[in-house]
């Protein structure tokens, strides 16, 4: 009999994780949008209801 070393578990996690992923690259190019077009992290933060700290660390991730 053969083993499989398929865990439904594993990726069910991998999916999840990619999902994780793709929301924060939407949010980051969302703000980062935003500030290009001049709007203030307070502004970004209640259009896009990102916690203003998240704003922030966008902000600092990707633009320093």
């Amino acid at each position: 009999m053969t083993k499989s070393l398929y865990d439904p578990e594993v990726e069910k996690k991998g999916i999840e994780k990619g999902i994780e992923k793709g929301i924060e690259k939407n949010q980051a190019e969302i703000v980062l949008n935003m500030l290009g077009e001049g709007l203030d992290e307070a502004t970004i933060s209640r259009f896009t209801k990102i916690d203003i700290e998240k704003v922030r660390e966008i902000i600092k991730k990707y633009l320093n």
